[in-house]
């Protein structure tokens, strides 16, 4: 049983009439430069915005699950999955929120449950090798996350939905027992651009099977959180300060079964602090300037049988240069 409430306020209606979406659709992965998606030189994947809205998906595991050539898999040791591109793993798969990389929770892998989709504009997906663009990390693929603009005035955007588990509900109490909740609001003039928005995923937990370790889910909660801010110095130059953050804590209840032992619990947390600041600057007509400088913390910790703790913390510094002949 669910109940399902959205509320708009100063909603947009976007066209989507069949044989407009996909002239329209400006991609920037492929080249590192805004084209025409039937003009990209590299074969471009793109899911938008209103195909996540029909899926309800909550997170990018959520988005992902029907896109053709990707297979999703679940993360050794953790709850959550991560993306196989053409049968290579997701070590080799790079996953980016507007062309800035993302701590993998695990090795190499990026747990795509930890993405929100609140504020996705479109998910561009490059199949094979893009190394020449991206290093070693892009062998198998490439897959970014493109967030919305604000548009002209004051938007502002709540949803949710309550539901349970009925009789599978772990926790065997009241109804609700599993939470989604999401916001966002924005204003743009013709100076500042302002974006700030939030959501929360809370579920008592879910056990279909006794037996099956994927047929049972984990309670607890997962949470994300964003802020933008932008400003248009003049025609030629604008600079944008970004925050993203992360936060979850839950428990996979008799996860791990040891002979002769009762099963034990694995639980789980992590968090993640992700702060960028990016320049354009058109020179002329034929010149544009693009720096980027972001810093991530992130910090996770599993404990079952055994205790794994990681911390990661990497700083980023780019220069782009684009230059039509």
């Amino acid at each position: 049983m669910a109940i399902t409430f959205v509320q708009h306020s100063y909603a947009s209606v976007v066209d989507s009439s069949p044989g407009t979406h996909e002239i329209d659709t400006i991609v920037v992965t492929g080249t590192r430069t805004e084209k025409h998606l039937t003009n990209s030189p590299v074969r471009t994947e793109v899911i938008a915005t209103e195909v996540i809205e029909k899926q309800h998906a909550r997170n990018m595991q959520d988005a992902l699950r029907y896109a053709p050539g990707l297979l999703l898999r679940d993360i050794h040791g953790k709850t959550g999955q991560s993306a196989w591109i053409q049968g290579l793993d997701s070590d080799r798969v790079l996953v980016l929120v507007n062309g800035e990389k993302l701590s993998a929770s695990t090795g190499s892998t990026v747990d795509l449950s930890q993405i929100s989709t609140l504020s996705i504009k479109q998910i561009e997906i490059i199949k094979g090798a893009s190394s020449a663009l991206y290093g070693s990390e892009a062998m198998g693929g490439v897959i970014n996350i493109i967030t919305n603009q604000p548009e002209a005035g004051w938007h502002g955007q709540i949803k949710g939905d309550l539901g349970s588990h009925n009789e599978k509900n772990q926790a065997q109490d009241s109804f609700p027992n599993r939470l989604y909740s999401a916001g966002n609001l924005s204003f743009s003039n013709n100076q500042w651009d302002i974006i700030l928005g939030a959501d929360l995923r809370h579920s008592d937990g879910y056990t279909i099977s006794e037996d099956a370790y994927h047929l049972r889910g984990e309670s607890g909660y997962k949470s994300n959180q964003h802020l933008t801010l932008g400003y248009q110095f003049n025609e030629q130059f604008n600079t944008k300060l970004a925050y993203r953050g992360y936060a979850e804590d839950h428990t996979l209840k008799d996860d791990l079964v040891i002979p002769g032992q009762s099963p034990l619990d694995r639980h789980e947390q992590a968090q993640s602090q992700h702060l960028s600041l990016a320049n354009d600057w058109l020179v002329s007509n034929a010149h544009a300037l693009k720096t980027s400088s972001y810093v991530e913390q992130y910090q996770g910790q599993t404990q079952a049988d055994i205790h794994r703790k990681n911390e990661i913390e990497f700083l980023s510094q780019e220069l782009q240069h684009d230059w039509s002949i």
